[in-house]
């Protein structure tokens, strides 16, 4: 399980003049990082021209993604061609499924672990705001009959902690997912989005929903 002494100071990232001036000078810069479904959404996006750049400007916005499948907190800290990025004004940060399956392992450590590696990566220099995106759920067919009550317990324990982080960490829920009872934006295996060559619905919104995230911020903290 990650850990790192950022975790301490994740309750007081302030958001400084000096992170206004730098987003208002010229592009905004995002890295979109995380496990599979950012491998995805990436090769979603690269495949699709209409999608590129995750439909923001390119003379605004300079759009990047950092992803592996099957990552895990810990493996994504320790990878340093992953997070090899420095001076970035938003990071989208999609992570947290894959540790949710060992279920030997605590959720309020989980948490913990994330909140505390979007923390280095803000105290570090590597990145100006981080985004963390609420975790999925998965079909209970193909997954620990516990895994969606601990999926909820994530995205509060992340929600509560990003909300008394003095703005520079964010939770961003993912609207429009969790009304389907039958959970049929998920393909077959029962835990990604359904193959956007078959059913591109699913991976518009959730690449939607990212570029609303990025927006959010970018128009938050942007002078007008």
């Amino acid at each position: 399980m990650y850990k790192h002494n950022a975790a301490s100071c994740c309750v007081h990232l302030k958001i400084d003049a000096w992170t206004i001036t730098n987003m208002a000078a010229g592009q905004v810069k995002v890295v979109i990082l995380g496990h599979s479904f950012i491998r995805r959404l990436r090769d979603f996006v690269f495949s699709t021209p209409d999608y590129g750049n995750l439909w923001l400007f390119s003379s605004q916005f300079s759009v990047k993604f950092r992803a592996r499948g099957g990552l895990t907190i810990g493996q994504l800290a320790s990878s340093s061609n992953l997070v090899n990025f420095v001076g970035e004004d938003i990071c989208f940060l999609q992570i947290g499924s894959n540790d949710l399956c060992n279920v030997s392992l605590p959720v309020k450590d989980i948490a913990n672990a994330i909140t505390s590696f979007a923390s280095f990566l803000i105290v570090s220099g590597k990145v100006n705001i981080v985004i963390i995106g609420q975790v999925f759920f998965r079909s209970p067919h193909v997954t620990d009959p516990r895994y969606n009550n601990r999926v909820i317990e994530l995205n509060m324990l992340l929600e509560s902690i990003c909300g008394n982080s003095d703005l520079r960490l964010k939770f961003w829920h993912h609207h429009g997912f969790w009304n389907d009872q039958n959970m049929s934006h998920l393909s077959p295996d029962g835990v990604h989005l359904q193959n956007p060559t078959e059913n591109p619905r699913p991976m518009q919104k959730y690449a939607q929903s990212i570029k609303s995230a990025i927006l959010h911020c970018a128009h938050t903290f942007m002078p007008r």
